[in-house]
């Protein structure tokens, strides 16, 4: 009865005992068959048969004594359609546990949108911001994924969002959004982390420094400089009363001492005058203009204004700016001029007369302060502007600089777009220091959080990476809730296999972190329904991976245990032993040339043993959250068992492992051409020793005793990668250095200095 529910829900099963099969007869279940002698695949397409049941049928294990009759297996030659990978189309619900990884996507864009603050208004506005962000930055999309990957994410998902069309997933959208600034902010910060908002462009000295730098060359007078100070700040949203603006005087000699009279001041906002005419209403007239101020003399104190004269030119831009008949600068405009980080004005102008509106029990503010003499005098520090040029002051007994919201920023970008698609300032704005070799200030907590953040999302796009080649596989919501930058899986890893294990691990589970150097000698993974298998478990060892060296391909299938395994193959696997028999069989012929495939009835087949660890136990469960089993990968010679596998192992042997890829040919468009010849061949002529034909398992298993030295042996195994992969490892595990050639003849003058390097110390080549 197990084995019939094992397969009706799309686990394979290896049968050696003919009783369970009339069993199964008897239930009129009929699964797909893989039978190994002969080397047959059957299939029934039986509707109640999962996908993935399969039988395979008359194998023989490596201890026929301890036969359970019934146990798990699966062919690898059969991987490829055992489960191929399913798009699955889903919907998003308040119910839903997993999500797709680009569901995960739109969670932790609003988690980004959670450490935005009172800059965010809603969803809508913060995703136009990415977008606008995105189109500020002068990069093509692959060019902005390979140099701020982090930003294509956000971005991607940004205009998924914006560009949706269906009201329900719109919906769906929003919840997921919604969910990420209510939970996800874990997921990329600590709880004591405060980043600056919208990446640093809230703050608005920041917002400045960026978009002043690409003016740079452009800016050529002072009334520039302050006009481009007043448009920045009515951007902002400033009020008339926030400061004022103060600006180098023509003629003065600005020495590095500090002299008040050597600058001239005007305000920012433009500031209601009311004249003593009415309208029609009865009401004072008004107009909006500026006001200009010049110190008529300086005090004794550096860092005074006391008196200051009144511009008879409201309207006009600045009286005192010097500029001359082509426009140019004045030779004096670059000059070095002191740095005042703040000044003191007596008895300023009555739109700076303010106090705040106190609450009790709220901190005394910082207000107008009496002097001696009776006199109100308000402090003006230095808020943002031009190095050496004009700079706005605000006022101390103002509220400090609000974060500018989305919308504003959002204007702003849009103004000066053309400018910062040039600008390196704009762009680093998005880099991750560490990825930069930034170092960051330990006294700098929000600079420290941002760099946490965004070191977080750099993250994610690692594993937004891996997850790249597995369609349809989802993760559970509830990661958002494990710190990311915590996770032990991160800190280590690169491109090897056990790092991408492990970082699959962690999203398939939701909050278990393993480290990679637990899963070194891990061949592949199995969670829920699917199997997470290493790309060289399943091809040709010729063939160059489209992801890399260490691939993974998701496979839907399952191996009837709970949890995450993890599949390990044993640390001595085991080769059959030839016996005095195998004596007939033997002849090592010569090897003539022919392309031939004399290992057609080899298949390889993963099995359990019964020893198994956990890696991951909850608090008081009975079962491993995440557990290591002890896997083999048995090649088998039609029913006949012949040695256990480490693939992996094999093809990390670099003593004794090499494969020859086709080198690319400078003579294919000549004609006539150079001669062809099959890369065996050449390295018989190139090595001068004598070619050995290997065509059976038992001539393998047995080779000649003077390999390497005057022969060298010839694995018969065209184009079946089954047996190629077969045939390598064990020829590896025997200590055999082993080269793995291509089936296609190669030039006879191009590849020779290929045909050189790979025929040194070769004893076997399979071919």
């Amino acid at each position: 009865m197990k084995t019939l529910q094992d397969l009706v829900l799309g686990r394979p099963q290896r049968i050696s005992k003919g009783a369970l099969l009339i069993g199964l007869s008897c239930w009129h279940i009929f699964p797909d068959l893989n039978v190994v002698d002969p080397l047959t695949h059957v299939k029934f397409n039986d509707e109640l048969v999962a996908k993935g049941g399969v039988v395979t049928l008359g194998l023989q294990s490596a201890s026929p004594d301890n036969d359970p009759g019934v146990q798990w297996s699966l062919s690898l030659s059969h991987l490829r359609y055992y489960g191929n990978p399913v798009i699955v189309t889903s919907h998003t619900s308040a119910l839903g546990s997993r999500i797709s990884m680009e569901n995960l996507h739109m969670v932790v864009l609003g988690a980004v949108f959670g450490t935005w603050g009172q800059c965010f208004t809603d969803a809508c506005a913060g995703a136009q911001l990415i977008s606008t962000i995105r189109s500020c930055l002068d990069f093509s999309d692959d060019e902005l994924e390979h140099r701020l990957p982090a930003m294509h994410l956000l971005w991607s998902a940004a205009r998924r969002f914006l560009t949706c069309c269906c009201e329900t997933e719109r919906r769906s959208f929003l919840c997921l959004i919604s969910y990420g600034r209510r939970r996800g902010q874990n997921f990329l910060l600590k709880p004591s982390d405060t980043p600056r908002p919208a990446f640093g462009l809230a703050v608005i000295d920041t917002l400045w420094n960026i978009v002043s730098n690409t003016e740079r060359g452009r800016v050529t007078t002072r009334a520039q400089e302050v006009e481009n100070l007043r448009k920045f700040a009515e951007l902002c949203g400033l009020g008339s009363d926030y400061g004022i603006i103060r600006y180098p005087r023509s003629g003065c000699t600005c020495d590095l001492t500090y002299k008040p009279e050597d600058y001239a001041y005007t305000t920012a906002i433009p500031h209601l005058n009311y004249s003593q005419k009415r309208n029609l209403a009865g009401h004072h007239k008004s107009s909006q203009s500026h006001a200009h101020w010049i110190a008529r003399s300086s005090s004794s104190a550096l860092t005074s204004l006391e008196t200051l004269e009144v511009s008879c030119q409201p309207g006009h831009v600045i009286p005192y700016t010097p500029v001359s008949e082509k426009g140019e600068l004045p030779k004096d405009m670059h000059r070095n001029i002191p740095y005042v980080s703040h000044f003191k004005w007596t008895d300023p102008p009555e739109q700076f007369h303010y106090k705040y509106d106190e609450e009790p029990g709220d901190k005394e503010p910082s207000v107008n302060t009496p002097s001696d003499e009776g006199r109100n005098s308000v402090n003006f520090y230095r808020s943002f502007g031009y190095n050496n040029g004009a700079c706005l002051f605000h006022a101390s007994n103002r509220p400090e600089t609000r974060d500018l919201y989305d919308w504003e920023i959002q204007k702003i970008l849009e103004l000066y777009a053309p400018n910062l698609a040039r600008s390196t300032s704009f762009s680093e704005q998005f880099h991750d220091p560490s990825e930069m070799g930034m170092q960051t200030s330990s006294d700098d907590k929000q600079h420290d959080s941002t760099t946490s953040l965004r070191r977080g999302l750099s993250r994610l796009v690692q594993a937004a990476n891996i997850y790249r080649r597995f369609p349809g596989a989802t993760v559970p919501i509830s990661i958002v809730d494990s710190p990311i930058n915590d996770a032990s899986c991160f800190k280590e890893l690169n491109s090897s296999l056990a790092s991408k294990f492990a970082c699959s691990a962690m999203f398939e589970t939701g909050n278990y972190s393993i480290q990679s150097t637990q899963l070194k000698s891990v061949m592949a993974m199995s969670s829920g329904n699917a199997i997470y298998v290493a790309d060289a478990l399943i091809q040709d060892p010729i063939e160059p991976n489209s992801y890399g060296p260490q691939g993974i391909t998701r496979i839907i299938g399952n191996i009837d245990h709970p949890g995450v395994v993890m599949l390990a193959p044993p640390q001595a696997p085991l080769i059959r032993t030839e016996n005095a028999d195998s004596w007939r069989v033997i002849d090592h012929h010569k090897f003539d040339g022919k392309l031939e495939n004399c290992f057609s009835g080899t298949s390889l087949h993963l099995s359990f043993t019964k020893y198994e660890i956990p890696l991951s136990v909850s608090v008081g469960a009975v079962d491993a959250d995440i557990s290591m089993v002890e896997t083999l990968i048995s090649a088998h010679d039609q029913k006949n068992w012949v040695a256990d596998l480490d693939v992996l192992s094999s093809l990390r042997c670099e003593d004794l492992f090499k494969r020859l890829r086709p080198p690319y040919c400078k003579h294919a468009n000549q004609n006539p051409r150079p001669p062809s010849e099959n890369a065996a061949v050449q390295i018989g002529k190139v090595c001068g020793k004598q070619l050995v034909s290997i065509a059976s398992w038992e001539e393998l298993l047995d080779p000649p005793g003077d390999l390497g030295r005057s022969t060298i042996a010839v694995v018969r195994a065209y184009d079946n990668w089954p047996a190629r992969v077969a045939t390598m490892s064990v020829c590896i595990q025997m200590g055999l250095a082993t080269r793995v050639l291509p089936t296609e003849p190669l030039c006879t003058v191009c590849g020779n200095k290929a045909i050189v390097d790979i025929a040194i110390g070769a004893q076997v080549l399979i071919f």
